[in-house]
């Protein structure tokens, strides 16, 4: 795991390839000189090291450079040494240390060959005197770049990574790569009343790119704690290689003190997890670092992994075994399936009275797809408490009484808190919401971090809003039509027709909440749009948001007129859709309201065209289409609402889109029915042509159905459907299944449930 590879990127012509491995590539660090000094601040400065291991263990040396192998194109030289590009964000505290006070926040260096005429390029930043001097709190973003010559013309640049989304960009929720990311730590900051203080959390991914420190950071993220300040990140490059760079490997006693609890995040790795350097090839002592942390008392540490307690136990010889004392557990299996009626993703629900977990109510450990993983079985050890156990997917108490999926041991010597589970974090579900990463893995971080005494701000961060928790309503009773004009002199939502009776207003009043239920203010207009389910009306850009946004109740509406044309001949109109930041709201009562435009065509301008289609309905026989006071004929009073709009189209300079047919970006609808019996029908938007998988799985994870196999999809809405047969072709039973849709990076799934 850990390698990275890129080829072109900056121009039409192919460039030479750049592949690197994540062990040749910067570490997360501490202090070179083994402590943190309050007073000679100086004497902090961090090394920019590679993750690799360059001694042999138990001897632990980091290679000083990173290294990235070119392969140029035949015929091809590089047009000048490769660079690689940095940004800093500088922690400030440190700034009268820099070479002439300047914080260094960006540049590059040449690199240079490892052997003359070789391909194999070093980038060595000189971390070890005045030119270059990273400290505590320091965040690095880097990327190495090269450009060959063809023949004497300029061929093409490459990047590594390909995409620089997010470079330079330290916000929480950043999409740069992990693996081009290093950080100088703890973060110290300067609190006048209190000197230097640094978070209390470290999170560490033992995981590193295969996955998690996403799930991890959103749940953090939403409680309110922020990178830096409440919490740190330690995250160990291509972990699975064992190259001694794990936290025993980079940090000291002294420099693990200042913080409290530790957030252990180890994935399905099944080996180099927490090691000993002595019976472990890795030279990286993280079970001797972690044992004397926890020996000065009154820590939290949180253990996750799937495979953690097996490898501690079969591959770190007597000290990981002795280990497993700090949780009061011990192995008795590295697969629990037997002992959980063979489910490959266990359900788990909390036991009733434990004294940690109070909000998380039952969740699934999920095995992954397509390579499934095991969960180790372990079983109480004096001292320890059961918090979880697992349980079937109709999450009935004491079904596998016993079973450990969440144990706490409180160490009455050292005064420490030990909280362990047989999964990661990150592979923990709400089974209502299968594969939703957010509401059961954040509730259960939040009672775990309380426990640990620490509190989150909720406040301090931009809340998500909720659609469970989220409504929209119409003020309108039965289904009303609206007359559409592409400059938006058309009729609005608060002044709507009923059919043949008059006006009615149709307002459609939102309310967002975040996953507490609080409501939302401020959250920006242009955020929150409508759709027409089937594409009959066509919005120009723009048109279709909010009237404002969202005041100090969380609500707002959408009453004024649209900015569009076509028309719906569903019988009493076509439903809406209200959708907030690409999620679409589907509480609340669906807005049955039809649309019609002097645009009878819908190509955003009223001309002769739409002229000559109105004539052929005021003197052939009756068509929704044309009656634009939706009162049951096509008479004059429309034929003066054609006139009237005649040379309207969208502002100058806007094209038009339609809102349901070109999306905005990928999304899985819920299908429809649901519950089914045996047909479904499976909604999805798409921005563009690309290659998708729809595929049906059941509770435990195995494939069902496949309804498209990587199959080119052209953009807009498209659906498909489900006639409730697996591969075979035989009916499948009642019961829940989940459709997976993967479109390039993107992908969802739907909870659907078969009743017969």
């Amino acid at each position: 795991s850990g390698d990275a590879s890129s080829r072109g990127g900056l121009s039409d012509t192919p460039g030479p390839v750049m592949t690197t491995s994540e062990v040749m590539l910067a570490q997360d660090n501490f202090p070179a000189s083994g402590v943190l000094d309050p007073v000679d601040l100086w004497t902090n400065w961090v090394r920019f090291d590679r993750a690799e291991n360059t001694a042999t263990p138990p001897l632990n040396v980091p290679g000083d450079e990173l290294q990235v192998t070119i392969t140029l194109s035949p015929g091809a030289e590089l047009m000048s040494p490769p660079r690689m590009y940095y940004q800093i964000q500088a922690n400030h505290v440190f700034d009268a240390y820099r070479t002439a006070g300047d914080p260094f926040p960006s540049g590059y260096i040449e690199g240079s060959e490892l052997l003359p005429g070789g391909d194999t390029w070093i980038f060595d930043l000189a971390d070890d005197d005045f030119l270059f001097f990273l400290f505590p709190g320091d965040v690095v973003h880097y990327y190495f770049e090269a450009e060959e010559w063809i023949e004497g013309v300029p061929g093409g640049e490459t990047t590594l990574p390909a995409d620089l989304t997010g470079f330079g960009d330290f916000s929480t929720g950043s999409l740069y790569s992990s693996s081009f990311i290093m950080r100088a730590l703890p973060s110290l900051r300067d609190h006048s009343m209190e000197g230097f203080v640094q978070p209390e959390i470290l999170l560490w991914n033992d995981y590193g790119n295969l996955g998690g420190e996403d799930e991890w950071r959103t749940a953090l993220d939403n409680l309110g704690y922020v990178t830096g300040e409440d919490y740190d990140i330690y995250y160990t490059n291509a972990p699975s290689q064992g190259v001694g760079n794990g936290l025993g490997g980079r940090a000291t006693l002294s420099q693990l003190t200042g913080y409290r609890t530790i957030l252990y995040s180890s994935g399905d790795a099944d080996l180099y997890t927490i090691t000993d350097n002595v019976v472990s090839s890795d030279a990286g002592d993280d079970i001797g670092l972690l044992d004397a942390w926890l020996q000065e008392g009154n820590k939290n540490l949180l253990l996750t992994g799937s495979n953690l307690a097996c490898d501690l136990a079969a591959n770190n010889g007597a000290a990981g075994v002795a280990f497993l004392d700090w949780p009061a557990i011990t192995l008795t299996s590295c697969d629990v399936s037997p002992a959980v009626g063979r489910q490959l993703s266990p359900y788990v629900m909390p036991v009733f009275g434990n004294p940690v977990i109070q909000q998380a109510e039952c969740w699934v450990a999920f095995a992954g797809y397509p390579d499934v993983q095991q969960f180790d079985e372990v079983a109480l050890a004096p001292g320890a408490i059961l918090l979880a156990e697992f349980t079937d997917p109709s999450c009935t108490p004491g079904v596998y009484p016993g079973t450990v999926a969440a144990t706490l041991a409180n160490d009455p010597l050292y005064d420490n808190r030990v909280i362990y589970l047989p999964y990661d974090l990150l592979d923990t579900y709400d089974p209502m919401k299968a594969f939703d990463p957010i509401a059961q893995r954040t509730w259960m971080l939040e009672d775990f971090l309380n426990f640990f005494a620490h509190q989150g701000n909720p406040g301090n961060v931009t809340r998500v809003p909720d659609l469970n928790q989220s409504t929209a309503v119409t003020a309108a009773t039965q289904p009303v039509s609206i007359f559409v004009l592409p400059d938006g002199s058309g009729d609005p939502l608060s002044n709507a027709h009923i059919f043949g009776d008059g006006q009615a207003d149709a307002t459609i009043t939102l309310t967002l909440r975040d996953g507490y239920g609080i409501p939302i203010a401020g959250y920006p207009a242009e955020d929150m749009w409508l759709e027409t389910e089937m594409g009959g009306l066509r919005f120009c850009e723009g048109s279709g948001i909010a009237d404002a946004n969202t005041d100090a109740n969380g609500i707002t509406t959408f009453s004024g007129p649209f900015r569009g044309g076509g028309y719906s001949d569903l019988d009493g109109g076509e439903p809406l859709f209200v959708v907030v930041a690409g999620d679409i709201l589907t509480s609340g009562p669906g807005f049955q309201i039809g649309f019609n435009s002097a645009d009878i065509n819908g190509d955003l301008q009223v001309d002769a065209a739409d002229e000559d289609l109105f004539t052929s309905d005021f003197f052939g026989s009756y068509n929704y289409r044309s009656d634009f006071n939706w009162d049951g004929v096509v008479d004059i009073s429309d034929s003066a609402l054609l006139q009237s709009g005649l040379g309207a189209s969208c502002e100058s300079g806007v094209s038009g889109v339609n809102a349901s047919q070109i999306p905005r970006q990928c999304r899985l609808y819920a299908s429809y029915p649901n519950p089914f019996n045996p047909l479904a029908t499976i909604p999805f938007n798409l921005p563009d042509s690309r290659k998708v998988s729809l595929k049906i799985f059941d509770v435990s994870g195995r494939l069902v159905k496949t309804l498209i196999g990587d199959g080119m999809v052209g953009a807009g809405r498209n659906e498909v459907v489900w006639q409730g047969r697996d591969d075979s072709g035989r009916l499948v039973a009642t019961g829940v299944y989940f459709c997976r849709l993967e479109a390039g990076n993107f992908s969802e799934t739907r909870r659907m449930t078969l009743l017969k």
